[in-house]
């Protein structure tokens, strides 16, 4: 629900994924730069939108209402929110905000999501010059790009999620220590950096000098994920880049992304996606 005192936009972007670019760790929906009026607010109920949005405040104030929390925003805060989960924010009446949004999408979006911190959407990012300046260039480069924005775009999110995630951490007041937030991080970069091999919840967590019960709950805790099942979106995330990005067989592929042989690949692509890598790749290649 949107009020009559429109918003004065300085860009918008609807941009339509396809059907293979969804298939990508992350993927752009749309995309704008407002300057919004005093009375400007925007409303939505529970299971009314759907995906992520990230906002960048480039002046002014506003205030997000989120899970019955007020937060107040001004230049140089972010907010990191699940559409799908009512919410509302608005304009400073007296200085009202000038602000960049993205609504995105994606297995890693979800993933980030879950790592930022649902209690805690809002942070005033002390790099803010690295996250803001990659959600501008997003929006300057959209009309200069065309079959390559989506790869382009979700490298960009990935990043800005990173950088937030990594800057939340030491904000966030949970009951899970920050040193213990940190280790998880450091499990997923070291998951990430050798997925190519026959990863084991085991090693993972001799990596970061836990016991395999004792980290197993932890990173579930924090990730929303078992360690497996990242391993495993993780793979098949890197699975569709590959065919996306290269000629490589899936042999090759297979080789790069921790799978014993072509065989296994196939059965996991299609148990997790419902298509073969086959197919996925004909898709993209035909689209």
């Amino acid at each position: 629900m949107q009020s009559d005192n429109t918003p004065v936009i300085k860009k918008l972007i609807h941009h339509s994924p396809s059907e293979l670019a969804k298939q990508l760790p992350c993927y752009v929906n749309a995309m704008g730069w407002r300057v919004y009026g005093a009375d400007m607010a925007n409303e939505r109920k529970t299971g009314e939108f759907y995906d992520f949005q990230i906002q960048y405040v480039l002046k002014g104030k506003g205030y997000l209402l989120w899970n019955d929390t007020v937060y107040s925003l001004q230049q140089g805060d972010f907010f990191f929110i699940n559409l799908s989960i009512g919410h509302k924010y608005c304009a400073d009446p007296v200085e009202p905000w000038e602000a960049v949004w993205i609504h995105f999408g994606g297995s890693q979006a979800t993933l980030y999501y879950h790592l930022f911190g649902q209690s805690q959407p809002v942070i005033t990012f002390p790099h803010h010059d690295i996250a803001g300046e990659l959600m501008l260039q997003l929006l300057e480069r959209y009309d200069r790009l065309s079959s390559e924005f989506d790869l382009l775009a979700g490298a960009h999110l990935i990043r800005i999620m990173t950088e937030l995630t990594i800057a939340n951490t030491s904000k966030l007041k949970l009951t899970i220590s920050n040193e213990y937030r940190s280790e998880v991080q450091r499990a997923i970069r070291f998951i990430e950096e050798h997925i190519q091999e026959s990863l084991t919840v085991e090693m993972v967590s001799q990596y970061v000098k836990f016991s395999p019960f004792h980290f197993s709950r932890l990173f579930k805790r924090i990730t929303g994920f078992s360690v497996l099942e990242y391993i495993t979106k993780y793979r098949i995330s890197r699975v569709k880049e590959l065919m996306i990005q290269t000629d490589l067989s899936l042999a090759e592929i297979a080789g790069r992304t921790g799978y014993c042989d072509q065989s296994h690949l196939g059965k996991m692509f299609k148990r997790m996606e419902g298509i073969t890598p086959n197919q996925f790749r004909k898709n993209a290649r035909f689209r």
